[in-house]
């Protein structure tokens, strides 16, 4: 009998000490993980620091006065925006990849402690169970009393049971653990999603430093230069707004009013995140007949605005006002239309076609499926624009054509280069904010 209490003993012993070595183990592998992650997250804050800096300077940028120095501060402000944003999500990215192997490791302890449980249990019970060539009247007999005897299938009984707790326990555990590792690597997809998608902002930042090169080259770094610039490129959107006016007054279009949802129902989401930025705050021209339009009718060649925009700090991600598909993007900047600059359009399944324009960069293309939570591009301040802005149309789907700039303006307005934009009839437009949530 000493022998079976010391083959129980010793296997209750085993099983603890595999289990406490495997725990300090993990523990001093998970104790430096969890360094590791609390030093991204202090870096990813210090980025989120400086990424509201510079919005904030480029907000107080924006409100300046059009000055050639104002313009190339914009520009390096924004660069810095975009590199600070880029290395922010690569932190993140790292993060995540250590918070799965995190769990891994954890899942994988659970794993070997369940398998070592199970072997444990089923050796114990194998050495110490009643042999096939031992009759139960010579087990008893080996006891000093009956009591001795059913004292020890007694104690078998509690440390089984207490081992298959164990295991019930880390099963359970073991679910957790790779259910928040799924939803880990779910939320590593986004974030290479979101990389793949600051690889246009990459190109962004690429593109300001251009474009600060081509000013200083245009201006020869004189404000006078600049001014005379300014002028030009107005007179040119000036003449652009009037031909694409009398283009689309000539297109026919009949609304049935059954085809769209009615004005004043909620059917889209705002295009950027409202956390960050209030819309009624940033919202700097509305649709139609407004006083500056009514004032102005150069600017935009007729009486109205066309859509709505809203000042935002170039680079900040637009989303998809509702799922859809994209129809087509283009970037009048190519030629000298000076128009919506780089811009993207999303038909909707609710028979309305959104517009988002003045993009810094596109992150989709022509026949892509997107939902509400996808990237379509990054707010800029491209094509005819006085400052960083988004500016979103509502139109008919069935109305709204993609046309060459030739056939809309005849073959010198826009230079040697042909570009696409997106054209309807005038009474196929709505106002974005009758769609929109209303706080």
């Amino acid at each position: 009998m000493r022998s079976r209490n010391l083959l129980i003993l010793g296997s209750i012993i085993f099983l603890t000490t595999l289990i406490v070595g495997q725990n300090f183990v993990l523990a001093d592998t998970a104790t430096e993980l969890r360094e590791k992650i609390s030093n991204y997250n202090e870096e990813i804050d210090k980025l989120d620091a400086e990424i509201a800096k510079y919005e904030k300077q480029l907000t107080t940028v924006g409100a300046e006065k059009q000055t050639l120095q104002k313009a190339i501060n914009e520009l390096n402000v924004t660069r810095q925006k975009f590199s600070t944003e880029i290395q922010k999500t690569e932190n993140q990215i790292s993060k995540t990849n250590l918070t799965i192997d995190q769990l891994s490791d954890e899942i994988n302890d659970k794993e070997s402690r369940i398998t070592s449980n199970k072997s444990t249990i089923s050796e114990t019970l194998r050495k110490i169970s009643f042999s096939d060539d031992v009759s139960t009247l010579e087990t008893l007999l080996a006891y000093d009393n009956i009591s001795d005897f059913w004292g020890q299938i007694s104690e078998l009984q509690e440390v089984q049971a207490s081992i298959q707790e164990s295991i019930n326990e880390l099963e359970v555990l073991k679910k957790v653990l790779s259910e928040k590792k799924q939803d880990t690597e779910e939320q590593k997809k986004e974030l290479i999603t979101f990389q793949k998608n600051l690889s246009y902002q990459k190109q962004a930042v690429d593109e300001t430093k251009k474009n600060k090169d081509i000013l200083l080259t245009q201006t020869a770094n004189k404000e006078s230069n600049y001014q005379a610039l300014l002028a030009e490129r107005k007179k040119t959107r000036e003449e652009f707004e009037q031909l694409l006016q009398d283009f689309e007054s000539q297109l026919q279009y009949i609304l049935d009013p059954n085809s769209i949802p009615q004005q004043g129902t909620a059917v889209f989401s705002w295009p950027f995140n409202t956390s960050k930025f209030n819309p009624f705050a940033i919202l700097t021209q509305e649709f139609g007949g407004t006083a500056f339009a009514k004032n102005n009718p150069q600017v935009y060649g007729r009486p109205f605005h066309n859509g709505t925009d809203f000042g935002l700090p170039s680079g900040t991600p637009l989303y998809s006002t509702a799922s859809g598909t994209v129809r087509g993007t283009g970037n009048t900047d190519v030629g000298s239309c000076l128009s919506y600059g780089k811009w993207v359009l999303v038909d909707h399944e609710n028979g309305l076609t959104t517009l988002y324009a003045h993009l810094s960069s596109v992150t989709t293309q022509s026949g892509q499926n997107i939902s509400t939570s996808d990237i379509i591009g990054y707010s800029g301040n491209t094509g005819y624009s006085t400052g960083p802005h988004l500016h979103l149309t509502v139109f008919a789907r069935d109305a709204v054509q993609i046309k060459r700039s030739d056939v809309i303006f005849g073959k010198t307005n826009c230079g040697l280069a042909q570009v696409y934009l997106p054209v309807a009839s005038t009474d196929a437009y709505f106002d974005p904010m009758s769609y929109l949530p209303k706080n």
